[in-house]
């Protein structure tokens, strides 16, 4: 070699070092790099880098250097052994890398020297092989300690009581990095109990955000279909049952893969040993600097503390779980669209999911069933937790004579018999629009079909929601005001049931004096005091006995009272009473009272009527000083209720026959004046006693419920309504705009629990008390937020709870006969004439009962289709009415079989 340069053999042999070391440095530094994004860019970098190398220092040193060949060839050897030890080093620097782990090798443990992955041995977690506060790793850094002097006494204490929980002896050395590692712990926060969130957004990043992105890089294609593959960033923080079933019986084209590694019970408590004693220690820390952002680590505490004594009581153990989800489409259009709504579908369940970036390939080796995972992105999870994640999908909820309600997220159906469940009552909210009214006439429609023994009462106070409905359905509508007359005193000796354990009197006189109180409440703003409710009570007393009605079942059968009754007994004792003249001719000789020189006596076999026959008649004769005045007080108040005035329908004998099972009774003649509470209060009563004699089943539906939710009496009567109501199979439906109105106080609260079936439907605002009382997740009240409605939609979606089968999302569907019904007000015969299925003898039949001319026969349909057994001629008006409805019956009844 001859050059202007003339070099000895020591300085030849530092030159080669240099050179060679660099060349080597550099090809293993770009090599490394390029293997992010594929072998053969690595490969095609590493060979171009020491290509060039040689290439550059070959010809370099034949111009440039003068050397003998002895020279040179020591050189070339020591450069050789420079080159060696360089590209180790460096390779060691970048493969402790973390990121470098994640990405570039997945697989492989940076210690691993074999060149293929060894499938049957088992793959660590990537939390195993990251640097871990309070690991051991932690404990020999040099430079991490306190000076022992630099220490405090509670700072040693704490060192030492830290060495004592992992199992360390408490020398000099072990002290001063204890101590040094509480104290940068004090603004840990944990992620899982294994990693702190900056941790976990490392791993994250290196798995989902990587420094380079192609434009291709969260899908790939496969023999001319997209893909994409999603991973799990984290897991809902509680798994219940079926949780996984709406991705994998969704519509779109999904796989899914679950890859679990259990961890080693030993190396899981002792790392949650240490976490537990960092965090104990670093919330005493900040408690001591009066700090008060303890509550969230003071809560993960309480958890690392749980887990952790399960795992000492071998009752658990923790598994690492990777959870992957392919989807497919066509056309990348199809695919992405698909990925959105997964995507969407797995919020909603709790799960997030992103698309692994510039990783689609090494993905799937992570998605087959190879157990070969390229992607180390794990959760921790609990073993019971677990046994949720394996899915098995529930049978449907089918309770025997239930009816139809919806389709769940699964699309299966949700069958609920209401009259199976422990109680039977039912709470509907939703804003108006969202669908609750039309589900409600849906359930109550498809309950008329199947069962021929109940009976319904609707109260529809604006009488704009089901008064068509039912008359579509050949009910009974009642435009209560006029000479409609409802008698809350009315006692029946039928509405006695021993099963309730309860005075059937005593119960009426105490629902009379709630209504006087719901009244009371709406003319004066202290409403009813417990004086007023005094002599009311005793007022009420007079009325029956009058009638000659005690507590005496035996005496139901007499005529009951009438407010009136009430009215003058209120006078009566704001007058001073009775005297034992007017007693006498007031009270009936039926009753066996007498009068002697020994006072009032009662001849009758039962102690405790004696007792309160005596006490009543007492107070009439001699009503205390304070009570007169009341009563004064109390009469002008009282006008209204008189017969003739504004709420005369509540004054007289009860002229309402209910012989129809489908009543409706439309209250809009109040609706605009202050009575609607009281009228919706007496129908409420009226009601109970209905069900209470009645031999069927009854369903009794409030809309705008607030009317009595918001009036403490009506409040303790739905609340007796619906506690007793099993006794006798009735059921209370309350709809209401909102689901607070039911959790507003302790009673309302209650009305709530005791309901069985509970459906949320659209709410624009759903209040803190909703959340807390469902304990919804953040997706399900958005979900509720953003629940499709019934006006804006053929269909709507609610949150469906019930006290057996839990709490399920449901979409509410009606056939296309059924909405006819339910939402266009028409009857059977014109869906029946559009679809071609009438007869000629049908329309001979319409046209005998008063139907319209226009409605043609069809000749598509023989003469016996759908009227075949039915006399054309009826033999009455009234069998005449009933026609339709019995038909319409017959019909929809193939319908809700399909």
């Amino acid at each position: 070699m001859i050059g202007p340069y003339s070099l000895s053999r020591p300085e030849l042999i530092a030159l080669g070092v240099a050179a060679n070391a660099l060349i080597a440095a550099l090809m293993v530094a770009v090599t490394s790099w390029q293997y992010r994004h594929s072998k053969v860019r690595a490969g095609v970098a590493g060979m171009v880098v020491g290509i060039s190398g040689i290439v550059i220092q070959r010809y370099a040193g034949a111009r440039m250097i003068t050397a003998s060949w002895p020279a040179y060839r020591a050189g070339l050897f020591a450069g050789a052994i420079a080159a060696v030890v360089s590209a180790c080093i460096v390779a060691a620097l970048v493969w402790r890398t973390p990121l470098f782990v994640e990405v570039v090798l997945p697989w492989r443990s940076p210690n691993e020297n074999s060149a293929e992955p060894d499938l049957d041995q088992e793959t660590s977690s990537l939390t195993d092989r990251l640097p871990t506060p309070g690991g051991e790793e932690d404990l020999d850094d040099e430079e991490g300690r306190i000076p022992i002097d630099d220490l405090s006494g509670e700072e040693m204490q704490e060192a030492i009581e830290y060495l004592e929980a992992v199992g360390q002896e408490p020398d000099k050395d072990a002290i001063e990095k204890a101590a040094y590692q509480l104290a940068s712990t004090d603004e840990t926060t944990l992620a899982t109990p294994f990693t702190t969130a900056e941790e976990k957004g490392r791993i994250d990043r290196s798995v989902l955000a990587p420094e380079v992105i192609d434009e291709e890089a969260n899908w790939h294609s496969r023999d001319g279909d997209f893909y994409q593959i999603l991973t799990a960033s984290s897991l809902p923080r509680f798994l219940s049952s079926g949780w996984l079933l709406p991705l994998t019986l969704a519509s779109e084209d999904v796989r899914l893969s679950m890859q679990i590694n259990p961890r080693e019970t030993e190396d899981v408590k002792s790392r949650l040993q240490k976490r537990l004693t960092q965090m104990k220690s670093a919330i005493q820390r900040k408690k001591r600097r009066n700090r008060t952002d303890t509550h969230e680590q003071e809560h993960e505490a309480e958890e690392l503390d749980r887990l952790l004594g399960e795992l000492v009581q071998g009752t658990t153990k923790l598994f690492d779980v990777s959870v992957f989800v392919e989807i497919r489409g066509q056309t990348l259009e199809e695919m992405q669209e698909a990925s959105k709504r997964i995507q969407r579908r797995a919020r909603q369940q709790g799960l997030d999911l992103t698309p692994i970036q510039a990783e689609q390939d090494a993905a799937q080796a992570s998605v087959a069933p190879l157990a070969s995972p390229k992607i180390e992105n794990h959760n921790t999870v609990q073993l019971e937790a677990l046994t949720q994640c394996f899915n098995f999908v529930e049978p449907a909820v089918d309770d025997e004579n239930g009816i139809l309600l919806g389709f769940d997220n699964t699309n299966r159906p949700v069958i609920i018999n209401r009259y199976g469940l422990s109680g039977h009552s039912k709470a509907i909210s939703g804003k108006v629009g969202s669908g609750k009214t039309y589900a409600t006439k849906m359930a109550l429609w498809r309950r008329v079909l199947v069962d021929d023994d109940l009976k319904t009462i609707i109260f529809d106070p604006l009488g704009d929601d089901f008064v068509d409905f039912v008359e579509q359905l050949g009910g009974t509508v009642i435009k209560f005001g006029g000479d409609y007359r409802i008698n809350p005193l009315d006692i029946d000796a039928a509405a006695h049931d021993a099963t309730t354990q309860e005075s059937v009197f005593k119960l009426k006189l105490r629902n009379v004096v709630r209504l006087f109180g719901t009244y009371l409440d709406e003319k004066d703003t202290d409403g009813m005091t417990s004086g007023d409710e005094g002599v009311i009570s005793n007022a009420i007393y007079y009325a029956y006995l009058k009638k000659g009605i005690t507590p005496d079942p035996e005496t139901f059968d007499r005529e009951s009272p009438i407010i009136d009754d009430v009215i003058e007994g209120v006078g009566i004792i704001a007058n001073g009473g009775l005297s034992d003249e007017e007693l006498s001719e007031t009270i009936p000789d039926r009753l066996g009272v007498t009068y002697d020189d020994d006072g009032l006596t009662v001849d009758t076999d039962a102690d405790d009527v004696e007792s309160e026959v005596l006490d009543a008649v007492t107070n009439l004769q001699t009503p205390p000083e304070r009570y007169q005045t009341i009563a004064r007080q109390l009469e002008p108040k009282l006008e209204s209720l008189k017969q003739w005035n504004i709420n005369s329908n509540l004054n007289g004998p009860s002229n309402i026959d209910l012989e129809d099972d489908l009543v409706v009774f439309d209250m809009s003649s109040f609706a605009d004046t202050g009575e609607m509470p009281i009228i919706m209060h007496a129908m409420l009563n009226w009601a109970y006693d209905e069900a209470r004699r009645s031999e069927k089943k009854t369903d009794v539906t409030f809309e705008e419920a607030h009317y009595l939710l918001r009036r403490d009496g009506a409040r303790d009567l739905i609340n007796l309504f619906i506690r007793h109501s099993r006794h006798f199979a009735a059921g209370l439906t309350l709809i209401s705009q909102t689901a607070e109105e039911f959790l507003k106080n302790d009673a309302t609260r209650e009305i709530y629990d005791n309901c069985d079936v509970k459906q949320l439907f659209y709410q624009e605002n759903v209040g803190p008390e909703v959340v807390d009382y469902f304990e919804l997740s953040e997706d399900e009240v958005r979900d509720i937020q953003r629940a499709t409605r019934g006006e804006d939609a053929d269909y709507s979606e609610c949150l469906l709870s019930t006290s057996q089968h839990g709490r399920r999302w449901l979409d509410v569907y009606s056939g296309e006969f059924e909405h006819h019904i339910l939402d266009d007000d028409r009857d059977p015969w014109t869906y029946l004439q559009n679809e071609g299925m009438l007869s000629e003898r049908d329309r001979r039949w319409m046209e005998n009962n008063g139907y319209p001319g226009s409605v043609q026969p069809q000749s598509a349909v023989d003469d016996d289709a759908l009227l075949d057994g039915i006399d054309p001629e009826p033999e009455s008006p009234d069998e005449a009415d009933v026609m339709p409805a019995n038909l319409e019956s017959q019909t929809q009844g193939g319908e809700s079989d399909d």
